[in-house]
């Protein structure tokens, strides 16, 4: 992935990306119900990408204290498919997806048109109080019409229940350095977590990076 960004690079595709934030009132975004909502939200995004989409799910069996991941393989975008990790046996981590999948997009030539992050982090830090859940999505500007993803973001909002959404727009991954290394990832928590943190009112915001409230 890190040579197709160096390749694609200079073409500067931008995303718009969303992080919702939930908190303890919000619901499990992993439960079968919530997740099948969620899915039906995001469905127009799915349909507007080129390709289908495939998730990866970290997981492990409930109790299990090494967290041994669970063998899953690579799952399709389903209500069947969806019930092999989130039938209540196994304790989900993270799920992802991308459309098209890494492999497909890297044997095109092309980054994905989307993505998609899920994180319970109350799988490894039970306690969490602040943020127990988040989610990310990031979806091409060439993709869809910025209305019909503002739609569907609010969508997402009022069945993810979050205490505070972000977003901003950027390229996929950033080169950076004399070695010319890159982050190879579009889902950068590291200014957003901060952000959370210091919250005094609104409008929150972060003009270095780039992340403001989405309203």
């Amino acid at each position: 992935m890190v040579d197709l960004l160096k390749r694609l690079f200079g073409k500067k595709r931008q995303y718009r990306c969303f992080v919702f934030l939930c908190d303890q009132t919000s619901p499990a975004l992993w439960q079968p119900e919530v997740w099948a909502s969620l899915a039906g939200a995001l469905q127009p995004v799915i349909d507007a990408c080129d390709g289908k989409p495939h998730i990866k799910v970290d997981a492990w069996e409930h109790g299990d204290p090494k967290r041994e991941r669970t063998k899953l393989g690579r799952l399709s975008w389903d209500a069947e498919s969806f019930k092999t990790w989130n039938d209540g046996a196994l304790t989900v981590y993270l799920v992802s997806t991308t459309t098209p999948s890494f492999d497909v997009a890297e044997k095109s030539g092309r980054l994905p048109d989307m993505a998609l992050y899920m994180t319970n982090i109350t799988a490894v830090l039970p306690d969490a109080e602040k943020v127990p859940h988040r989610l990310f999505l990031a979806v091409a500007e060439d993709v869809m019409d910025q209305t019909e993803l503002e739609a569907v973001v609010s969508e997402v909002e009022a069945i993810a229940k979050p205490d505070l959404v972000l977003q901003k727009t950027r390229p996929w991954g950033y080169l950076a350095g004399s070695s010319d290394n890159d982050t190879a990832t579009i889902s950068d928590y590291s200014v957003v977590m901060p952000m959370y943190n210091e919250r005094q009112g609104e409008p929150i915001g972060d003009p270095q990076h780039g992340w403001k409230a989405h309203v």
